[in-house]
């Protein structure tokens, strides 16, 4: 047997691109079920060994693959080898690009948006939150906050600003480091920061000022209003596009989480737990 082994991850984590130390995933992997490369290679001896045959060496328990792919859901997988390489066993993803950039609206009629944290306490869900430690989970969490009036989305513990950039856009974002060094011809940060997000949670949380005026009077919350800071913006619908695989970013470089622009003028308000107000 060689010392290299070639993994196919048949086109999960993005075929493997969200997972760190890829190099090493496939020894990691046999080592975790206490099998050596020799051991591969003795289940198939030369004279009998085809590489159209597959046995299953045993499922992903543990280690990088245990809690199953982000993206297509799947959740269990079985290790398999033809005593050359190793794959999962079972069908293809689904979405070997991940997914592209979720997207969805939020009305801001009294032209003051909240950023903050979390307000998940204010805007009650109909049914429970999805996992939140999968791909697919944090965009359906997100999709159902903003339904209710909440732009909710995963950023990771990163602390990001929220910037105005050119012709009335916004975006969330982490700076570059104070000692990056940007590629040649890369363009600068962009962005005047207005506001900032310590995120206990790991999420973000954007609403109307309004809006959360009213269920802090309905619901309560005693000293609520200094958790949030206001920004002043254009009054009308914003429509966001939050890239979910940016909170797995690493380095020094800019880290860009969510855009957001005017695309509007103001939806009539809604109270989304009392009807038309």
């Amino acid at each position: 047997m060689t010392e290299e082994i070639d993994l196919d991850l048949r086109g999960h984590w993005r075929d493997g691109a969200t997972i760190l130390e890829l190099w090493s995933l496939g020894r990691h992997l046999l080592q975790d079920m206490q099998l050596s490369m020799d051991l591969m290679g003795r289940k198939f001896p030369d004279a009998d060994r085809s590489p159209t045959d597959w046995v299953v060496l045993g499922s992903c328990s543990s280690g990088p693959l245990w809690r199953g792919c982000p993206y297509c859901g799947v959740q269990r997988f079985d290790l398999e080898t033809n005593g050359q390489a190793l794959r999962l066993s079972g069908e293809r993803c689904s979405l070997p690009n991940g997914f592209p950039l979720n997207e969805w609206e939020l009305n801001v009629p009294s032209g003051k948006m909240v950023v903050a944290n979390d307000l998940r306490e204010w805007f009650p869900l109909p049914v429970e939150e999805s996992d939140c430690g999968t791909v697919i989970g944090s965009r359906a969490i997100s999709n159902a906050y903003a339904a209710v009036g909440l732009a909710h989305a995963s950023v990771g513990n990163s602390c990001p600003g929220v910037y105005r950039v050119a012709d009335g856009r916004y975006k969330v974002a982490c700076e570059p480091a104070d000692d990056y060094v940007p590629l040649a011809g890369a363009p600068p940060f962009e962005g005047e920061r207005v506001a900032i997000i310590c995120t206990d949670l790991w999420w973000y949380s954007l609403c109307d000022f309004d809006e959360i005026e009213r269920r802090i009077e309905k619901f309560g919350g005693v000293g609520s209003r200094g958790r949030y800071e206001v920004i002043d913006v254009k009054p009308g619908v914003y429509r966001f596009r939050h890239n979910d695989d940016a909170r797995s970013n690493r380095g020094q470089a800019e880290v860009l989480f969510s855009t957001f622009e005017w695309v509007r003028e103001s939806d009539p308000v809604q109270s989304f737990y009392m009807g038309d107000v």
